[in-house]
């Protein structure tokens, strides 16, 4: 019943295997086909000639890696650093991340990445890779329309022009190959989008997402951010893929990466050892007592040391290291098939970025500098710089303890005893500290805490009385209280605000603060007639301080950094109380934990941004780093630093601190 057919077209021999060649095709004689058709041609040869374009739109092409199909068929445009054809020596560890992104269990890719890490070029490469093997509708969302533009103009259609397995997939229509998008010949389109504008992801649906330089896009209003907005778009395809892409700069792209079930960081191979490291900062050799002028001079005195053996590496070995590098697992690797996964490319590896230039970054970032500080954590490094914003740690404020027990004022003269409260929703922090005489603006720690209720603050601030050692009795001189605390509770009928007016109010000397980031001086005192919240009035109007914040923080992280014995001191107690100091006079073994953990911990997680602000980025509780710049706040209100010293008596020694 069958009837072979032979080809005669010689020409369309060129055909690619799997499909026979143009012009060549067997065809069986099935029963469902007229009878006339089957006695036409029972014992006869037929020739059907195909056309080559035909053969080759039914070819379902070999699937390979999209690191294999870069190399094989991708071209670089005129306007690359490298145009002509892709080669995967300038982009050593992209390969593992475009051949993650094409796996069929993998929906999500994070590459966090240093600038000039070919985080946009990995993206293209996935991206030709798809137009051949698995087409669909694509976003390629960028920051700002001009960037968009820059991208589709410069990069996207250049390469699908020049690259000549996907130039065939363009449709001959000009229009369809432009700025505002690219629609192929079979329907699949490119449609950029940028994240300032909803209407660029409306309507339109994809199956494949690009977001390059997220960290760079912002929020736009009550929306939702950019990251949720683009991944709405695929909702209706059970089987998209997203490829999130961006140098760090404390948005997405670092906690995004980190969140991933499956984090891998590059490694650089040893030349001396082979283990494959992760290379840091704190491996870098760097010359004692280099200084950024005599790296210039000899940027070759740089070096880094093998994070497994310990050998030096010169620019050299590290170039060798480089080309011979990988991907470590450094999370998620019981993961075998997970669904998202995150890259991280510090510079530490990339020839491209000398170690003369890390050496300098962190000296620089060493001695204070608050942008290099930022670009070491952003350009070198690769994380969110707000994991190292605060200026201080623990031990840096702890090293200010004195052997005085908790509530014990020192001998000398007193000038003042200052108590202040920072506010919050179901409660107060305090400090109390006494002041010495002088511009130098001594001071002690007597006593830092919580308290609840209002009440307690009453007794705290007019009844609290500290002795000093020689039986002398102090009480608290100074008071001042924050007047912001928050939302009430829902059943209150005043704010936390109004009721710290009333309160200051009914007790006099008490004065609110409320802090601003910005003024041209360092308070100014303002009065409130009103119950805040209300249109009630007050029965007295009640002074409000304006403090400025900027300035009372520098002056407070400038006291932490006064060694103990220096005049000036920030002092803080043992953190004992003086039945625990007696427990270790009598046995110095005795396990006791002294009471200053949180003290300290609130002192630290403020730090200053690259304006030189104060930011809190974790949002973590800083009441008592309030409390203090509030209390230098208040002792400069009452000019304390002009109060003049009984004569008979002399400035007090700084106690000893406790060994």
């Amino acid at each position: 019943m069958a009837s072979p057919a032979l080809a005669t077209d010689a020409a369309a021999q060129s055909a690619l295997p799997g499909i026979p060649a143009a012009g060549q095709l067997r065809l069986r004689l099935r029963p469902w086909m007229p009878p006339a058709w089957r006695r036409a041609a029972a014992g006869k040869e037929i020739e059907l000639r195909i056309p080559e374009l035909v053969v080759r739109r039914c070819k379902k092409p070999r699937r390979i890696h999209p690191s294999e199909w870069s190399v094989r068929h991708r071209r670089m445009p005129a306007a690359e650093a490298h145009p002509g054809a892709y080669r995967p020596e300038f982009a050593r560890y992209a390969a593992k991340v475009m051949d993650t992104w094409a796996q069929p269990w993998v929906r999500e890719v994070w590459y966090c990445a240093v600038d000039q890490a070919s985080k946009t070029n990995t993206m293209l490469s996935c991206l030709g890779w798809l137009r051949t093997y698995a087409p669909g509708n694509v976003f390629y969302q960028m920051p700002d329309a001009e960037s968009s533009d820059r991208i589709m103009g410069r990069k996207l259609i250049p390469m699908f022009r020049v690259t000549p397995s996907l130039a065939r997939h363009l449709s001959p229509r000009a229009d369809d190959t432009a700025h505002k998008g690219i629609t192929f010949a079979d329907g699949m389109a490119i449609l950029p989008s940028w994240s300032g504008s909803l209407t660029s992801t409306a309507v339109f649906s994809a199956r494949y997402t690009f977001s390059d330089e997220v960290d760079k896009m912002r929020m736009i209003g009550s929306e939702a951010d950019p990251i949720d907005r683009i991944k709405k778009r695929t909702r209706t395809n059970r089987f998209s893929k997203h490829f999130f892409a961006s140098t760090p700069a404390g948005a997405w792209i670092y906690k995004g990466t980190m969140a991933c079930q499956q984090v891998w960081a590059a490694a650089a191979r040893c030349p001396h050892c082979g283990a494959l490291v992760v290379m840091d900062e704190e491996h870098m050799d760097i010359p004692e007592g280099a200084t950024e002028e005599s790296i210039k001079a000899d940027p070759g005195g740089v070096g880094y040391l093998c994070n497994a053996c310990g050998e030096h590496w010169d620019e050299a070995e590290r170039t060798w290291a480089y080309h011979h590098g990988d991907w470590v697992c450094i999370q998620g690797a019981e993961h075998r098939r997970p669904s998202d996964v995150g890259f991280l490319l510090s510079a530490f590896p990339l020839p491209d970025v000398p170690l003369a230039q890390i050496a300098r970054t962190i000296l620089r970032a060493k001695a204070g500098d608050l942008s290099a500080r930022r670009d070491l954590a952003h350009g070198i490094q690769a994380r969110d710089y707000e994991e190292a914003l605060a200026d201080r740690k623990e031990d840096q404020v702890l090293r200010l303890r004195d052997d005085r027990p908790e509530g014990l004022v020192p001998s000398g003269p007193i000038a003042a005893v200052t108590a202040v409260a920072d506010m919050q929703k179901r409660g107060f922090w305090f400090s109390v500290r006494a002041w010495g005489f002088g511009l130098e603006q001594e001071s002690w720690l007597l006593k830092a805490g919580f308290v609840d209720s209002w009440e307690a603050l009453r007794q705290l601030f007019f009844e609290s009385e500290f002795a000093d050692v020689q039986g002398g009795r102090h009480v608290v001189t100074l008071r001042g209280i924050d007047s912001g605390g928050g939302e009430s509770e829902p059943w209150a009928d005043l704010s936390r605000t109004a009721e710290a007016y009333l309160w200051a109010y009914a007790h006099p000397g008490v004065l609110l603060f409320k802090g601003l980031r910005t003024m041209s001086s360092p308070y100014r005192m303002s009065h409130q007639d009103r119950i805040p919240g209300t249109n009630r009035p007050l029965p007295g109007a009640v002074p409000l301080y304006l403090l400025n914040t900027k300035h009372y923080k520098d002056r407070l992280a400038a006291k932490l950094l006064v060694e103990p014995g220096n005049p000036g001191a920030w002092h803080l107690h043992s953190g004992y109380t003086p039945d625990q100091l007696a427990l270790l006079a009598r046995d110095p073994g005795a396990r006791v934990e002294h009471g200053l953990h949180e003290l300290a911990r609130q002192l630290c997680v403020e730090g200053r941004d690259d304006k030189g602000f104060w930011q809190n980025p974790k949002n973590r509780a800083n009441h008592l780093w309030d409390a203090s710049y509030m209390e230098l706040a208040l002792v400069d209100i009452a000019q304390v630093k002009l109060w003049k010293p009984p004569a008979a008596q002399r400035p007090p020694a700084a106690p000893a601190k406790p060994a």
